[in-house]
């Protein structure tokens, strides 16, 4: 039983409500978020939905998720948010790294839009959502230097080791092989072909006792597949042989293969360097703007919470922060 006076427990209860209701009164005074320092306020998030609204609109997307409970409006509130919480990241790397976007880029992606939609359509939908021509060119200038920025980050990040690397963990992919096979239902039946096959009869045993019907009638031939595609065993089989050679009997549940080798060729590093550099791209960039979300971005629990993995804001569930609303305020965006 607790040992406070109903008069000390009314007090206690009071000072705990003041402290609650100066908490939420200071969520409602405070920035809409802080990106390294530097602050995104409530007019810069209002300012910026509608060129959020055309951006979702040229993707075909919706302007954020309705969760249960919160106002159509805060879906694409929060989005914003996002959108700009971004923004600072890639201009603040831009800016200390010398990464611009040149005027002719910009046109030029414009006029890729405007094709691509139609020149009537592209401004129906900026006129839709009240974007200027002015707005909506910045919005394209912000978006290449998003890709701009993920490049030079891509570039400092994946270097010839990294790339190196990925080559000799993937060199089964790059190598590809010219296979015949015999399948036989058990043991006891690819160990009789075995016992009669040569290179040079491959084909002609095959067709007489392979089950697997598609090839057979083919001499067994398999075409060329990259290693990485065949079961293991399989695999291991192939890269053990020379050209010309056929092999023991192996086991594929539920079957029984020989195959013969007829060709190998692995493709030189030089030749997949740029396919490995793609391949790396995407984790790399996504591993550095995790990293610039999770060190140094707050949000303003009345938008909601960041997604340290994405940048994006989310609803606050009832458990994530002691205040009361996840979404914008009344008298917000």
């Amino acid at each position: 039983m607790s040992t406070l006076r109903p008069a000390v427990r009314a007090a206690a209860c009071s000072l705990l409500l003041v402290v609650a209701l100066s908490a939420c009164g200071d969520a409602f005074h405070r920035p809409a978020a802080v990106v390294h320092g530097v602050s995104i306020d409530d007019d810069q998030v209002r300012a910026n939905v509608p060129a959020a609204k055309v951006l979702t609109a040229l993707f075909r997307q919706p302007c954020g998720t309705q969760t249960a409970g919160e106002p159509p409006r805060s879906p694409c509130v929060r989005y914003t948010l996002g959108f700009l919480i971004q923004r600072q990241i890639v201009r603040a790397y831009a800016q200390a790294h010398g990464v611009r976007v040149p005027d002719w880029e910009v046109q030029r992606t414009i006029a890729a839009i405007e094709q691509q939609l139609g020149p009537d359509q592209t401004r129906q939908v900026l006129r839709q959502f009240g974007l200027p021509e002015r707005g909506f060119e910045r919005l394209i200038r912000e978006q290449l230097l998003v890709r701009k920025v993920q490049q030079a980050v891509v570039g400092s990040a994946v270097g010839e080791q990294q790339l190196r690397a990925a080559y000799r963990r993937q060199r089964a992919n790059f190598t590809l092989v010219h296979l015949a096979h015999v399948q036989t239902a058990t043991k006891q039946d690819a160990d009789r072909v075995e016992s009669q096959i040569t290179p040079d009869n491959f084909a002609d045993l095959a067709k007489k006792y392979s089950i697997e019907k598609t090839t057979s009638g083919k001499g067994g031939d398999l075409g060329t597949v990259p290693v990485g595609r065949l079961p293991s065993d399989l695999a291991s089989a192939a890269l053990a042989l020379q050209p010309g050679q056929v092999s023991k009997p192996i086991h594929t549940a539920p079957v029984w293969e020989i195959i013969k080798l007829i060709s190998v060729q692995v493709a030189p590093y030089e030749k997949v360097r740029s396919q490995l550099r793609d391949q790396l791209a995407g984790p790399a960039a996504e591993r550095w703007f995790e990293g610039q979300v999770g060190e140094g971005v707050e949000v303003n629990p009345k938008y909601g919470r960041v997604d340290p993995t994405t940048g994006d804001v989310l609803p606050l569930d009832s458990t994530a922060t002691a205040f009361p609303s996840p979404s914008p305020s009344p008298t917000g965006p």
